[in-house]
C-alpha cells in the first residue's frame, strides 16, 4: 500500500513537471489538431465536387476561359506529342481577398492582421509565382456559387466554413480580372462575434488553417480560404527575442497552408489528371470502394487510383504504409534515399482528424518537408518532393 501511493505521487509528481515544461501555446510547432482536421475534411467534402459524378453533371458554373489550354477540346483533336509541354505556361497570379481580416482591425486594438496583409501576402504570392507555373486565366475568373457555404444566420456565402471569408457576389457574377487563384483571407482572436473559434482554440496548435472551395472543369483549384489564428501570431510576435525568425515562421506556415488549397489534401489526390493528356488519373465516375484507413477504422471512401496511391503491408501485416506514387514523385523519392525500387514517398502514418490516408508527408521520412505533418522552427523547405506532386497533378509546372 505505502509503494502504491509513493507509485502515484511519483506520477503526479511527473505529470506536474512535464506539464510545468511544456512550453506554452504561442510557441509550440504549428499542426493540424485532430478535430481542426477533421472539420476541414468534412468542409472539403462540401465544397468539392461530388466525385461520384461526371465533370459534365457536377460543375455549377460556366467553364473557366484560359488562353489556349493544351487540354481544350481543339487542342485535344491534335496528336498528344504534337506540343510541348510547359507551351503557355507562366507564373501563377494569386488574389487575395482581405476584407474578412481588415473587419479585425475595426474589432481589436491589435495589428496582426496588418501584418498579414502587408508582410505575410505579398511573400506568399511570390513564393508560389517563383515555384509553379500554369495556363493563364484569360479576362475573369468566376466563383461557382453552388460549392460554397451559406452562413446559417447571415445567408452570406463562405468559402469552405462560416468562420471563413465571404464570397461577394461580383466574385459570382462578374470575377476578378487577370488572376488564376482567388484566396479569401480571415482571421480571429478566438471568438467570432459571439461564437467560439474552433478552428483558433487556445487548447490546439494551430496558426491557420487552409482549404480549397472551387474547382475549374479540369478539377484544379481556383478559390480557397486562408483563416489566421491572430491570439496566437499575436503572442508568438510578443514573446520572442527573435522576431525576424518568429515572422518567417509564420511566412513558412501559410505556405504550408496555402499548398493545402493548391492540392496537397487527401480529398485532391483523387482529381488529379495525366499531364500531357488531361485525362483524369482516376475514372470517373468515382465509385466508394471499402478500404482500412490508416487508424485502423474500416470506411467507405472515394479513393484515388492505384496511379496516384498505393497502400503497402509489413511483412507481419500489421503495419500499413500510404505512398504516393505518381511519376515525378516516384523518381524524387527514389532518388533522394538511393533507392530505385522505392514504390513511391510515404504520407503521413498517423493522419490527423477524418483523413483516410493523411494529407502531409510522412514527419520521419521527411522532417525538414515544409509540408510534412508538423511544421517546426528549426527549418522548413518546400521540396522537390512537394513540387512533383504539384507538377503531377496535371495542373501546374
Amino acid at each position: 500500500m505505502i509503494f502504491q501511493e509513493e507509485s502515484q505521487k511519483n506520477q503526479r509528481h511527473y505529470a506536474e513537471t512535464r506539464e510545468m515544461n511544456r512550453p506554452p501555446i504561442y510557441s509550440r510547432p504549428h499542426k493540424r489538431d485532430s478535430y481542426v482536421s477533421s472539420l476541414i475534411y468534412e468542409s472539403e467534402l462540401k465544397t468539392l465536387y461530388h466525385p461520384e459524378k461526371s465533370r459534365v453533371t457536377a460543375r455549377g458554373a460556366d467553364d473557366v476561359e484560359y488562353k489556349d489550354h493544351p487540354w481544350s477540346r481543339r487542342r485535344k483533336l491534335q496528336k498528344a506529342d504534337s506540343f510541348v509541354i510547359g507551351d503557355g505556361f507562366s507564373p501563377i497570379r494569386i488574389h487575395f481577398d482581405t476584407k474578412e481580416i481588415q473587419l479585425q482591425n475595426a474589432l481589436h486594438p491589435y495589428d496582426e492582421s496588418s501584418f498579414i496583409i502587408s508582410y505575410i501576402l505579398p511573400r506568399l504570392a511570390k513564393q508560389f509565382a517563383t515555384a509553379l507555373q500554369i495556363i493563364p486565366v484569360s479576362n475573369f475568373l468566376k466563383i461557382d456559387p453552388t460549392r460554397l457555404q451559406v452562413h446559417p444566420k447571415d445567408g452570406t456565402k463562405r468559402c469552405g466554413h462560416k468562420f471563413f471569408g465571404y464570397v461577394p457576389d461580383n466574385h459570382i457574377k462578374t470575377g476578378i480580372y487577370e488572376t488564376d487563384v482567388i484566396v479569401y483571407v480571415s482571421g480571429s482572436y478566438g471568438y467570432i462575434g459571439n461564437e467560439r473559434d474552433v478552428f483558433c482554440d487556445d487548447t490546439t496548435n494551430t496558426l491557420a488553417v487552409g482549404m480549397s472551395c472551387n474547382t475549374d472543369q479540369f478539377d484544379r483549384p481556383t478559390a480557397g480560404s486562408i483563416h489566421f489564428c491572430l491570439e496566437k501570431i499575436r503572442r508568438r510576435l510578443q514573446f520572442t527575442d527573435h522576431r525576424e525568425d518568429t515572422k518567417n515562421y509564420i511566412l513558412d506556415v501559410s505556405i504550408h497552408e496555402m499548398a493545402h488549397i493548391l492540392g496537397m489534401s487527401y480529398n485532391s489526390f483523387r482529381y488529379f489528371r495525366e499531364p500531357l493528356t488531361g485525362e483524369p488519373l482516376t475514372l470517373r465516375p468515382i465509385p466508394r470502394q471499402t478500404t482500412t484507413c490508416m487508424d485502423g477504422s474500416v470506411r467507405e471512401e472515394y479513393l484515388p487510383s492505384s496511379k496516384i496511391l498505393k497502400v503497402s503491408f509489413s511483412n507481419s501485416g500489421a503495419t500499413r504504409r500510404a505512398y504516393i506514387v505518381t511519376r515525378k514523385v516516384r523518381r524524387v523519392a527514389q532518388n533522394q534515399f538511393n533507392c530505385p525500387t522505392l514504390v513511391g514517398a510515404q504520407l503521413e502514418n498517423r493522419p490527423f482528424g477524418l483523413s483516410c490516408f493523411g494529407d502531409h508527408w510522412d514527419e520521419r521520412a521527411y522532417y525538414s518537408e515544409l509540408l510534412s505533418g508538423v511544421v517546426s522552427s528549426n527549418g522548413n523547405s518546400m521540396s522537390a518532393l512537394t513540387l512533383a506532386l504539384f507538377e503531377d497533378s496535371g495542373w501546374y509546372k
